[in-house]
Order: C-alpha cells, then structure tokens, then sequence
C-alpha cells in the first residue's frame, strides 16, 4: 500500500515542478497578455525579445516598435497563479495566468 502511495506523489511531481515557475502565458485585468518562454518573452505588443529568467521573476526592456519602448518591466511570481508587474515608473500591477481555452 506504501508503495502505491509514493508512486502516485512522485507522479505528481513533474506537473508540479512545471507550474512552480513563472513561463507560461500571464493575463492583465484590462486584458494584456505576455508569454514566457525560458529567457524569451513574446510581448503584449505581439513581439519576441529576450529577457533576464529566473525561476520566480523576469526582467526585459519593452522593444522599439511598441507603446511604452524602452521602459523596463519587472515581474515577480506570487505564486502558481499570480505575479506583480511592475512597469517602471508606474504603480504595480497584479496579473493572472490566463484560462486555459479549448
């Protein structure tokens, strides 16, 4: 029985690894949405550009082209579902992962 016990956590433990970090896709209240791909971000502009990844954060400079170019943004991982953005110069924003559609 022990053994069919530990089978199933350690089951769980993949699904869990990949959601306890900050790549994904990530939502804004008026609508926004960001993608994170390891050390790429496609913008809410609809841009690829690169970034600096950590685990639990990301910090990239919003590229030419877009509104706001120029401007550093800071996310910072909340937890499995929320992250603070933070746009420099303005207030911190919190934002959700987005719903999954199918």
């Amino acid at each position: 029985m022990r053994r069919f016990i530990l089978a199933g956590l350690f089951g769980l433990l993949p699904g869990l690894a990949a959601a306890d970090e900050i790549s994904g896709d990530w939502c804004s209240p008026a609508g926004a949405h960001l993608r994170i791909e390891g050390d790429e971000i496609v913008t809410p502009g609809g841009q690829r550009t690169h970034g600096v990844y950590s685990r639990h954060a990301y910090r990239f400079i919003i590229p030419e082209g877009e509104a706001d170019a120029g401007l550093e943004v800071f996310l910072q991982q909340l937890s499995e579902e929320r992250v603070l953005v933070t746009f420099e110069g303005r207030e911190t924003e919190e934002w959700q992962r987005c719903a999954m559609v199918s």
